[in-house]
């Protein structure tokens, strides 16, 4: 990187604008011509009449323009009149107007997977009807980068509730977009494309190493299959019900207002579901000492079970907290306490990963749209276990081991994301100019 890029990096990190550049549209240099979108695209107003197309379609953030039925169990088109939905055809893009978790406004997909449905009339849908100036490519990435949401925010209407913000659609197609030449467009599309494919391929190979982990959990710790640990070929395993292999408690208060501030580390039954899985060493919730002190402490080697949730498949996951340190626990966690010399309670963490496990925990669940497992269920809950403690041992290394190449890989990816995220911000604002 040249002394005049990292002049510039540091004069917008200082939020000074370099010379040569402007704000007007977002940070941009003189030189690039500012596109209002209305030269480049089109509204469809093709509406589906009489139901006759009846794939309902949403707009994701992650995945892109998908049939409603990928996030929800059924498709609402036979279920309602969705006469006067958009039509969305091949390479249309779908834009939510409102506001989302994701961004200010729900991002813009193009519809590059030629699917041919419809969606709510709530969303704006469009098409680009001229590629001459402005790439169809670098318009993908360019709606995909922060400076395009917060510009759109800010000619939003400020004024409204937050949660009702929308944009006209005479002012959206009315916005700008800084663009290079067309053959510099090109050149900043073809790097992030190739980011785009590396991150590509690392979700794949991480996808695959999970799948491969997932079986190994299903052969290992399942003494029926003929997969055992060399060496351990001939050793006897037994059935245990978790009552007979720990002790039992609850934990008891620490609410999401409670982890604000304070040092005491504890954790929360949606610190399970959410952050921890087969096991943690230190907690990313903290609480007041005073706080702590009314809640159970544990220390590491103990089972962590969450007591409640909304899906009986996920009802009960555990975690076993491996610390140094005294753990507070709140309310709607099971604690158990394993008898070492019984058990490796990592071994036992990984058994509740299973498919055996995990449809005991479904069948003595109870509830419906909030599912409850209490102490008592998760006592009866039966297991098998090798009888020979260093078989258990070697079994944890070989999980452990694919859960370190997991993270490792995740780590990975996390950081081919970030360094996309950041070229995006320096060719788009063309911070950094592509040699063409």
């Amino acid at each position: 990187m040249n002394e005049a890029i990292k002049n510039r990096i540091e004069q917008v990190r200082r939020g000074e604008v370099p010379q040569g550049y402007s704000t007007e549209f977002g940070l941009a240099p003189l030189a690039w011509h500012r596109i209002r979108l209305n030269r480049v695209a089109q509204k469809r107003m093709t509406k589906n009449r009489n139901n006759v197309i009846s794939a309902v379609l949403s707009n994701s953030a992650q995945h892109g323009v998908v049939h409603q039925r990928d996030f929800f169990e059924k498709d609402i088109a036979n279920e309602e009149n969705t006469d006067g939905y958009y039509i969305v055809e091949p390479n249309d893009y779908v834009y939510n107007p409102r506001v989302s978790s994701y961004a200010p406004y729900g991002p813009i997909n193009p519809n590059k997977l030629g699917i041919v449905g419809i969606v709510s009339p709530l969303y704006l849908v469009f098409h680009q009807n001229n590629t001459e100036i402005l790439r169809s490519d670098y318009l993908d990435f360019y709606f995909a980068s922060p400076q395009w949401h917060e510009y759109v925010y800010s000619v939003s209407n400020q004024g409204a509730r937050f949660d009702r913000m929308s944009i006209d659609d005479s002012d959206f197609f009315k916005m700008p977009i800084p663009a290079p030449a067309a053959t510099e467009q090109q050149k900043i599309a073809e790097i992030l494309a190739c980011c785009d494919q590396v991150i590509s391929l690392k979700k794949q190979l991480l996808d695959e190493k999970r799948r491969q982990k997932q079986w190994l959990v299903q052969k290992l710790l399942d003494p029926n299959t003929e997969y055992r640990v060399p060496g351990f070929e001939n050793n006897i395993w037994k059935t245990f019900s978790l009552g007979d292999l720990g002790t039992f408690s609850k934990g008891t208060g620490i609410s999401n207002e409670d982890c604000v501030s304070g040092e005491f580390p504890c954790i929360k039954y949606g610190d399970i579901y959410m952050t921890y899985d087969v096991s943690f060493y230190d907690a990313v919730s903290h609480t007041e000492t005073d706080i702590a002190s009314y809640s159970p402490h544990v220390e590491g080697g103990c089972l962590l079970f969450t007591g409640s949730g909304e899906d009986r498949l996920e009802i009960g996951k555990c975690t076993a907290y491996m610390g140094s340190t005294s753990l507070a626990v709140g309310g709607d966690i099971v604690i158990m306490k394993p008898k070492v010399q019984k058990v490796n309670p990592l071994f036992l963490a990984y058994t509740q990963f299973t498919d055996a496990l995990i449809r005991q925990k479904a069948r003595v669940s109870q509830g419906y749209s909030i599912v409850h497992l209490y102490a008592d269920d998760i006592r009866k809950l039966v297991v098998d276990v090798p009888l020979n403690l260093e078989e258990q041992a070697a079994i944890v290394e070989i999980l452990s081991a694919a859960d370190r190449e997991i993270d490792l890989l995740d780590q990975e990816l996390s950081r081919w994301q970030q360094k996309k995220k950041a070229l995006m911000q320096l060719l788009l604002m063309g911070i950094v100019r592509v040699n063409v």
